[in-house]
């Protein structure tokens, strides 16, 4: 794919549906057992993963127009579960399959089956679950105790599972479990409120975390925007234009929400008013952020950095190897190809402020990379390419249709 170099962007914009909300609030329905309707439900990948899921284990989902209506009326656990490349859809669906009679087969595709699974399955030695796996790559086979109902999980690679078994809760009320070095909080934070929303409190007591039942899950939801993939424009407006966004949630609790907090830091001006958020370029400044609870937010971080004036420092890097691909040495060998300087070692990486030229680049088909590499290639200072910009697809499908870029 050719990327023509645009210096500056202009225009309105509507904020896609996050896919992270999404999967949370499908799984939700499926488990109230009752009928609900997700308003204007995306169509990403990893969104229409979830749907598929649900289908698996014995849920109805029924497309009208925008929305998708979803009917749990019970669970069946079946033998093999198909999580495509979503790994909080993984996650959710290996703690409802800890609660089966039967052995389960999880698996998936893309850059799913190639990624590390080490720490999901120390956190299933360490509770006692007999399992099978090569080299921690998928498939993933496991021979749960469905007698086990207090789990103790490390969080510190991500809050997924955790973000699991709040779901697997709901299933089965007699889980507790302990979660210790839990990073992106936020995260597990948006997961029990989204569940608070559908009627389900979680509580602590004595270090455990349960689920209950207050009060009857909604007839209907609507989904916010998602600031993850809109950062990418946002980010492009702050180097060089103007825009608006509708449709985000001023009040989310979505991690990556910090991206406006952020641009207002470098020097952009940044405001909501009526709900409609605008940004617009000004000279920018280095910053230094650490990502420890937002880390999808590195790739468009690292150009932003790259567009400032000096020197910006990003630490909290810990857990990049472990995404779609292993973000931290991607950004870092693709922005190098166009003159950029990254350094870093295990905890930060430092980002001199650079011109960038045009390069031809590798997605690595991880979509957080080609769509940061594509607001890259828009102000540098000649004609890029880009390998696999479907990969998009996983989260923000019209992303390159949004900027006008032919695709």
């Amino acid at each position: 794919m050719i990327l023509e170099v645009k210096n500056t962007i202009k225009g309105d914009f509507i904020a896609p549906k996050s896919k992270s909300i999404a999967i949370r609030a499908a799984f939700a329905a499926f488990l109230a057992n009752k009928e609900v309707r997700l308003l204007d439900y995306p169509s990403n990948t990893d969104s229409q993963t979830a749907l598929k899921i649900i289908q698996q284990l014995g849920g109805s989902v029924e497309s009208i127009g925008e929305d998708i209506v979803i009917n749990g009326g019970g669970i069946t656990l079946p033998e093999i579960i198909f999580c495509g490349e979503s790994g909080l859809c993984f996650n959710i669906s290996l703690a409802l399959a800890l609660q089966s009679e039967f052995p389960v087969v999880l698996t998936g595709e893309k850059t799913l089956i190639t990624r590390n699974f080490s720490l999901i399955t120390n956190n299933l030695i360490e509770n006692g679950i007999q399992f099978k796996i090569d080299n921690n790559k998928l498939p993933l086979t496991i021979y749960p105790d469905p007698s086990l109902s207090l789990y103790n999980i490390d969080g510190s690679d991500s809050s997924q599972l955790a973000t699991g078994l709040l779901f697997a809760s709901i299933y089965n009320n007699d889980i507790r479990f302990k979660v210790r070095n839990l990073v992106s909080q936020s995260y597990f934070e948006l997961s029990r409120k989204l569940l608070f929303d559908f009627g389900y409190q979680s509580q602590i007591k004595n270090e455990f975390i349960s689920v209950q039942k207050i009060s009857e899950p909604p007839d209907a939801y609507s989904i916010d925007g998602d600031y993850s993939g809109v950062a990418n424009i946002l980010v492009a407006a702050a180097i060089s234009g103007e825009i608006s966004v509708q449709g985000l949630n001023p009040d989310s609790l979505q991690a990556d929400r910090i991206i406006i907090d952020i641009l207002k830091r470098v020097g952009a001006e940044v405001n909501f008013d009526k709900n409609i958020l605008r940004v617009k370029s000004k000279e920018l400044r280095p910053f230094v952020q650490s990502i420890e609870d937002c880390p999808d937010l590195f790739p468009i971080l690292c150009v932003l950095a790259s567009y400032t004036d000096g020197i910006s420092t990003i630490s909290g890097i810990e857990r990049l190897k472990y995404k779609e691909s292993n973000r931290l040495l991607v950004m870092a060998n693709e922005l190098r190809k166009a003159g950029g300087d990254i350094r870093f070692d295990n905890t930060t990486a430092v980002i001199h402020g650079t011109k960038l030229k045009g390069a031809d680049f590798s997605s690595q088909n991880d979509h957080r990379i080609a769509m940061a590499l594509t607001i890259a290639a828009m102000f540098a200072s000649s004609t890029s390419t880009l390998s696999n910009p479907e990969c998009v697809e996983k989260s923000y499908p019209d992303f390159f249709r949004d900027l006008r870029i032919n695709h």
